[in-house]
Protein backbone atom coordinates (compact mmCIF):
# COMPACT_ATOMS: atom_id res chain seq x y z
CA UNK A 1 0.00 0.00 0.00
CA UNK A 2 1.42 3.17 -0.84
CA UNK A 3 -0.60 5.91 0.77
CA UNK A 4 -2.84 5.84 4.14
CA UNK A 5 -5.58 8.31 4.38
CA UNK A 6 -7.33 9.11 8.01
CA UNK A 7 -9.96 10.77 8.77
CA UNK A 8 -12.59 11.51 12.15
CA UNK A 9 -14.89 9.29 10.28
CA UNK A 10 -16.26 8.06 7.45
CA UNK A 11 -18.63 11.00 6.83
CA UNK A 12 -15.33 12.95 6.72
CA UNK A 13 -13.45 10.55 4.35
CA UNK A 14 -16.75 10.22 2.14
CA UNK A 15 -16.75 14.60 1.86
CA UNK A 16 -12.46 14.98 1.85
CA UNK A 17 -12.85 12.15 -1.17
CA UNK A 18 -15.37 13.77 -3.60
CA UNK A 19 -13.11 16.93 -2.93
CA UNK A 20 -10.32 15.73 -3.63
CA UNK A 21 -11.18 13.59 -6.54
CA UNK A 22 -14.45 15.12 -8.38
CA UNK A 23 -15.15 18.82 -8.87
CA UNK A 24 -16.64 20.17 -12.18
CA UNK A 25 -16.36 18.22 -15.11
CA UNK A 26 -15.82 14.63 -13.21
CA UNK A 27 -18.21 12.24 -12.61
CA UNK A 28 -19.38 10.14 -9.28
CA UNK A 29 -21.04 6.98 -9.20
CA UNK A 30 -22.84 5.40 -6.54
CA UNK A 31 -26.21 2.82 -6.28
CA UNK A 32 -29.41 3.90 -5.78
CA UNK A 33 -30.87 3.05 -2.12
CA UNK A 34 -27.17 3.10 -0.82
CA UNK A 35 -25.45 5.36 1.70
CA UNK A 36 -27.12 8.76 1.47
CA UNK A 37 -23.56 10.70 1.92
CA UNK A 38 -22.40 9.28 -1.19
CA UNK A 39 -24.48 11.12 -3.24
CA UNK A 40 -24.85 14.24 -1.25
CA UNK A 41 -20.98 14.40 -1.23
CA UNK A 42 -21.00 14.09 -4.84
CA UNK A 43 -23.04 16.66 -5.49
CA UNK A 44 -21.50 19.26 -3.06
CA UNK A 45 -17.99 18.23 -5.21
CA UNK A 46 -19.74 19.82 -8.05
CA UNK A 47 -19.67 16.63 -10.24
CA UNK A 48 -21.70 14.95 -12.52
CA UNK A 49 -23.81 12.37 -9.97
CA UNK A 50 -24.68 9.33 -11.54
CA UNK A 51 -26.59 6.69 -9.76
CA UNK A 52 -26.99 3.26 -10.97
CA UNK A 53 -30.11 0.52 -10.46
CA UNK A 54 -29.71 -2.13 -7.86
CA UNK A 55 -30.50 -5.49 -8.78
CA UNK A 56 -32.43 -7.97 -6.48
CA UNK A 57 -31.58 -5.32 -3.99
CA UNK A 58 -28.09 -5.21 -4.00
CA UNK A 59 -25.39 -3.13 -6.11
CA UNK A 60 -25.12 -4.67 -9.86
CA UNK A 61 -21.31 -3.86 -10.11
CA UNK A 62 -21.29 -5.04 -13.59
CA UNK A 63 -24.15 -1.88 -14.40
CA UNK A 64 -21.78 0.26 -12.50
CA UNK A 65 -18.62 -0.81 -14.36
CA UNK A 66 -20.67 -0.34 -17.42
CA UNK A 67 -21.32 3.40 -16.05
CA UNK A 68 -18.14 4.20 -14.92
CA UNK A 69 -16.92 3.31 -18.83
CA UNK A 70 -20.10 5.19 -20.45
CA UNK A 71 -19.31 8.58 -18.50
CA UNK A 72 -15.36 8.40 -18.95
CA UNK A 73 -14.24 11.17 -16.66
CA UNK A 74 -15.71 9.03 -13.48
CA UNK A 75 -13.18 9.42 -10.66
CA UNK A 76 -15.04 7.90 -8.15
CA UNK A 77 -17.61 4.84 -7.21
CA UNK A 78 -18.76 4.77 -3.71
CA UNK A 79 -20.62 1.67 -2.89
CA UNK A 80 -21.55 0.64 0.86
CA UNK A 81 -20.54 -2.95 1.83
CA UNK A 82 -22.80 -4.17 3.75
CA UNK A 83 -24.97 -1.79 2.02
CA UNK A 84 -27.11 -1.72 5.24
CA UNK A 85 -29.84 -2.88 5.29
CA UNK A 86 -30.48 -4.70 2.01
CA UNK A 87 -27.24 -6.00 0.77
CA UNK A 88 -27.40 -10.04 2.23
CA UNK A 89 -24.53 -10.76 0.81
CA UNK A 90 -20.95 -9.37 0.00
CA UNK A 91 -20.53 -7.43 -2.99
CA UNK A 92 -16.14 -8.86 -2.80
CA UNK A 93 -16.46 -11.85 -5.01
CA UNK A 94 -17.59 -9.74 -8.07
CA UNK A 95 -15.72 -6.77 -7.11
CA UNK A 96 -12.20 -7.41 -8.92
CA UNK A 97 -14.34 -8.46 -12.01
CA UNK A 98 -15.82 -5.04 -12.15
CA UNK A 99 -12.79 -3.12 -11.55
CA UNK A 100 -10.89 -4.90 -14.29
CA UNK A 101 -14.23 -3.73 -16.70
CA UNK A 102 -13.54 -0.07 -15.75
CA UNK A 103 -11.31 2.58 -16.16
CA UNK A 104 -8.59 3.33 -13.62
CA UNK A 105 -10.35 5.01 -10.57
CA UNK A 106 -10.84 5.27 -6.92
CA UNK A 107 -13.46 2.56 -5.94
CA UNK A 108 -14.51 3.57 -2.13
CA UNK A 109 -16.53 0.40 -0.54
Amino acid sequence: MDQIFVGLGSSEIIDLASRIWLGKGKTGITSYGSYAPFSLAIRASGAELVRVAQRDFSFDLLAIADAALTHRETRLVYLANPNNPPEPRSVWPNYKNSCALSPPMFWWC
